[in-house]
């Protein structure tokens, strides 16, 4: 990996640091057994009214966006230096498989009591992955 692209995995972590979680409490009061299917999941957390509001400017969302920003620089760099993929390819893959998590992420998050599938972390994470993406084309 360049010295730049080290030097912005290096200021993201820290900004990471910076910014940890604050776990705030959920109270459900809605049945404990989750669909498995994405969208089924992502439909009962918007029709349940039983979980505090999720604001967009919480910490978590910082996080969501750094990861993925994160894992989508360093799949794509790693993909372009050691498998000898084209820029192309390996941006492909990195967003790919960085949405991906993401996903599977807040699909996880729903089935877990007092928690739910949620919209605004996958934002954060889309957002994440186009700077990502923008840094990769640098």
């Amino acid at each position: 990996m360049g010295s730049h692209a080290r030097f912005v995995l290096a200021i993201l972590i820290f900004l990471g640091v910076l910014c940890p979680a604050k776990g705030y409490t959920r109270t459900p009061s809605g049945p404990s057994v989750r669909p498995l299917v994405p969208l089924a999941a992502a439909q009962d957390s918007l029709t349940r009214r039983d979980y505090l509001p999720d604001r967009w400017a919480a910490p978590d969302k910082w996080q969501h966006f750094l990861v993925s920003l994160m894992g989508t620089v360093f799949v794509g760099k790693w993909a372009e230096e050691h498998w000898n993929w084209s820029a192309e390819k390996s941006r492909g893959w990195s967003v790919g498989l960085t949405i991906s998590l993401g996903v599977a992420k807040e699909v996880h998050d729903s089935r877990q009591p007092r928690n739910h599938f949620c919209w605004k972390d996958l934002t954060a994470d889309l957002a994440g992955v186009a700077v990502g993406v923008v840094l990769l084309s640098f």
